[in-house]
């Protein structure tokens, strides 16, 4: 009898086991029967783009763009025919469009900075050229008048940018860097205006590193003392890429000191802000067509307007917004290695010893 009662029991379960096969074929079906959404037409919002023939190859873009090149690359990025896309992306495609960076990075960027990573001098004109091209840009969301990459193209970008120069690289996303607490934590009018300052060709800059403040944030010494209907800051903060050139900093600051890293908070300042001032510039040994200083302030003065969420949620906004980044941060290096592996390359075919190439 037990031998029987198990078969039963195995036979009931085979049962189940095969209504519940044919009930998710069933719906596997169906779903599949589903009309695909149809795409929306999309409004003429009066932007003028460039028609590029589906056949162009990467040498006739090349060519095309010798005569206007960031004026070309502009309009292909900024809400132009490149930008109708805006599902996500393979690889393979993220760096098809990557590569059409290659040669203005190539002409523009890449022979141009030498001289000034040697000097020290700040490439004021090339930079210039990367935000007017939107390459500062690149992460303002769709619905604040941005192109809406996602982020294996940016990412692809990034390397491009890297393997022309990484001065140039650092300083094109750190302005990313600095927008990403403001998307995570500001509210719509904070969004808009810092999206609209990086459209415009601005750069920004991310304000958390002190000199007792590096790894451990959390030992943050800048302070934000409420007065009123506004925070008087005080600290310094230290190897700030942009810190010279930024149009706006997110700052972070210690709001109540008891609370420890809970009593950080974060804080986007304009870049004429008075108390606000840039320190000394930093005489690296690398990247050095980065801008790379401290900002001080004291007795700078904001609004309560200026805080980036809820006060003492600063510390988890800085940990974000590190943490978006670090994707980009690593295909900036595959930029930089590649770069290393083609001069090195480039000097073994070249170089000359024991009487033999």
């Amino acid at each position: 009898r037990e031998i029987r009662e198990k078969e039963r029991q195995n036979q009931e379960k085979n049962t189940r086991f095969t209504e519940n096969t044919r009930n998710i074929s069933k719906m596997k079906q169906q779903n599949s029967k589903k009309p695909e959404p149809q795409p929306k037409a999309e409004e003429d919002d009066g932007i003028k783009t460039i028609t590029i023939p589906e056949t162009l190859t990467l040498a006739e873009l090349a060519e095309a763009m010798k005569q206007q090149p960031a004026a070309l690359v502009k309009s292909l990025f900024m809400k132009g025919t490149m930008m109708t896309i805006n599902a996500e992306l393979t690889f393979e495609q993220a760096e098809e469009i990557a590569l059409e960076f290659t040669y203005i990075c190539e002409k523009e960027v890449k022979e141009q900075c030498k001289s000034y990573d040697a000097s020290g001098e700040f490439p004021a004109e090339i930079v210039r050229m990367g935000a007017e091209m939107g390459l500062s840009a690149l992460e303002v969301p769709a619905e604040y008048g941005g192109v809406g990459i996602d982020a294996v193209t940016c990412a692809a970008i990034c390397e491009e940018m890297a393997k022309a120069d990484a001065g140039f690289y650092t300083t094109m996303s750190a302005s990313g860097l600095a927008l990403r607490p403001v998307l995570i934590a500001g509210n719509e009018e904070q969004k808009k205006w810092a999206c609209d300052v990086l459209l415009n060709g601005g750069q920004a800059a991310f304000g958390l590193t002190e000199p007792m403040a590096g790894s451990d944030s959390s030992n943050t010494k800048t302070t934000a003392d409420k007065d009123g209907d506004s925070y008087i800051l005080n600290g310094r903060k230290c190897f700030i890429t942009n810190g010279g050139i930024a149009d706006f900093y997110v700052i972070f600051a210690m709001t109540n000191k008891a609370k420890g890293v809970r009593g950080i908070s974060a804080f986007l300042v304009p870049k004429d802000t008075p108390g606000l001032s840039v320190g000394s510039h930093e005489n690296k040994m690398g990247i050095r067509t980065s801008n790379t200083t401290d900002v001080v302030m004291e007795d700078m003065r904001v609004p309560s307007s200026a805080l980036l969420g809820k006060e003492g949620s600063g510390f988890m906004v800085s940990m974000k917004t590190l943490d978006m980044s670090r994707a980009y941060v690593g295909a900036g290096a595959v930029g930089i290695a590649q770069r290393c592996i083609d001069e090195a390359v480039a000097y073994s075919k070249q170089r000359i010893t024991f009487g033999q190439p």
